[in-house]
């Protein structure tokens, strides 16, 4: 069989931080206060490390991020994920937000099953696989979803693009 191929533009982090700066400024709140609120959406979970202003602010400025504090700004900006990638190849859903005693997290067991479960379908090598989401994966990150509850952005997201599916059903709400 072929290789398998997209053709997406991974999430643009600038425009994120674009849209939390419109939004605080439509609030009329500080870059703390925005903080503050996106912490609270979780403020119950114990063991849950608080996101920092600096890392909101600092964004524009980094080629990557923590995908599980991008979700927490995501819920707040009640925007799907797909909403800050170019040429989407599936409709977006937004992240249901859950009790503040649970995270949502990334969910790497169920994107790994689901690339898994892709790749054997299409009889693909995980080399194949890695080349056809954009270069910017290995085989061995690929199999690293197996045991891990985070993704990096923006490069992790060319992964729900090669699937084909919204990035919201690979999420999960713990209570950790």
């Amino acid at each position: 069989m072929g290789t398998p191929d997209i053709a997406v533009a991974g999430f643009d982090v600038r425009a994120l931080y674009d849209a939390l700066d419109t939004e605080r400024e439509r609030r009329g709140i500080t870059w703390t206060q925005l903080t503050r609120e996106l912490n609270d959406l979780f403020k119950d979970v114990t063991k849950a490390r608080p996101i920092a202003t600096s890392t909101v602010t600092g964004m524009r400025a980094k080629g990557g991020l923590n995908g599980n504090g991008v979700i927490q700004m995501l819920i707040w900006l009640e925007r799907t994920p797909e909403s800050f990638c170019a040429n989407w190849p599936v409709e977006g859903r937004l992240i249901a937000r859950t009790t503040t005693d649970r995270i949502v997290r990334w969910d790497g067991p169920k994107i790994y099953v689901a690339v898994n479960e892709q790749r054997a379908r299409g009889r693909w090598t995980w080399a194949e696989v890695a080349r056809a989401i954009g270069g910017v994966m290995t085989p061995g990150h690929l199999k690293w979803f197996k045991d891990s509850y985070g993704i990096g952005i923006p490069g992790d997201m060319l992964v729900f693009g090669w699937l084909g599916r919204p990035a919201a059903e690979f999420t999960i709400a713990l209570p950790w």
